[in-house]
């Protein structure tokens, strides 16, 4: 379905409607984050907007499931001063719970880091990092990564050459066994029937990444979470906020305003939104929720504080 069928279907449904839609989305992304972290399935790609929790509940359910992830990158290397000159000697080695959360600037010599410090344990989550998806080497590896066997060879022989990674000790083959979850705000389907179709119209050859792309869906699993307009986006949080109390038990606000929001305020704040989207300077989110909250408590004429923080003139 491309876009302009999904709006035309879209303005035939009921906000319910729409809603149930998300919600079956997202149990499908809690299912297959249990199965990518028993090991069933890998990789997991998630696509959705930025700002709507896919962030969150990578990072809660690792957690919960007593995941531990080492961080090389996050850790102390000390130089030697005597002996060879690499590996440098580890002062002290990071550990975090849940899965290692990546974002902007990850490069493929981190991934391979990521990769070898995690063989047997941790897991690793690309976060929005969607530059990092088209480099067809990166693409290359999670292939590698992620194939149906007991372990996976990685082999990157850049890393006797690489500073970095001699500096951690990690050598240019290893085994690995970890699980990878990759969010996205691309439309990695749409790109590849878009690319297949110009290919079979001789109008431009497919690009190394785009066939890539397609090895990894078949591999793993490819999740829409189908908030693909303003109005999923917004119908989404909305139940988001009602049933987690997320703008009256808040503790960003308790800290930084000194209360949460009252009922019948959280009621003021998703009326305002409702009314004011189309106007909204940028994409609706969650955290555009808790800025106008803030705004609510701390101004006595919110309504035009808002207007002006938010709208475009």
């Amino acid at each position: 379905m491309n876009k302009l069928e999904a709006q035309e279907r879209e303005s035939t449904l009921s906000d319910n409607d729409i809603l149930d839609i998300v919600l079956n989305a997202e149990q499908e992304v809690i299912e297959a984050m249990e199965d990518v972290m028993d090991g069933h399935l890998n990789p997991l790609i998630i696509r959705g907007p930025a700002g709507v929790g896919k962030s969150q509940l990578v990072e809660e359910m690792t957690i919960s499931r007593g995941i531990i992830s080492t961080d090389f990158i996050g850790s102390t290397f000390t130089s030697p001063e005597e002996g060879p000159s690499y590996p440098y000697h580890c002062d002290d080695i990071r550990t975090q719970p849940g899965a290692l959360m990546r974002g902007a600037d990850y490069a493929v010599w981190a991934f391979v880091a990521d990769l070898f410090a995690n063989q047997e344990q941790g897991a690793i989550c690309l976060d929005d990092n969607d530059s990092i998806l088209r480099d067809k080497n990166f693409c290359a590896l999670v292939l590698k990564a992620t194939e149906q066997r007991k372990t996976n060879l990685i082999s990157y022989p850049k890393a006797i050459t690489t500073h970095e990674l001699q500096m951690y000790g990690v050598k240019s083959t290893f085994q690995v066994n970890t699980p990878i979850i990759i969010l996205t705000n691309l439309d990695m389907q749409e790109q590849i029937r878009t690319a297949n179709q110009k290919e079979r119209h001789g109008k431009a050859a497919k690009k190394d990444y785009i066939s890539r792309w397609e090895a990894l869906e078949s591999r793993g699993k490819y999740i829409d979470i189908q908030m693909n307009s303003p109005r999923s986006i917004r119908v989404y949080c909305e139940n988001k906020i009602k049933t987690v109390n997320m703008l009256t038990e808040n503790a960003w606000l308790e800290k930084t305003c000194g209360r949460s929001l009252t009922n019948d305020e959280q009621e003021q704040a998703l009326k305002w939104i409702r009314h004011n989207q189309s106007k909204l300077k940028k994409p609706l989110d969650l955290r555009t929720y808790n800025k106008l909250a803030s705004i609510m408590i701390r101004r006595e004429n919110w309504i035009k504080s808002a207007e002006v923080s938010f709208l475009h003139a």
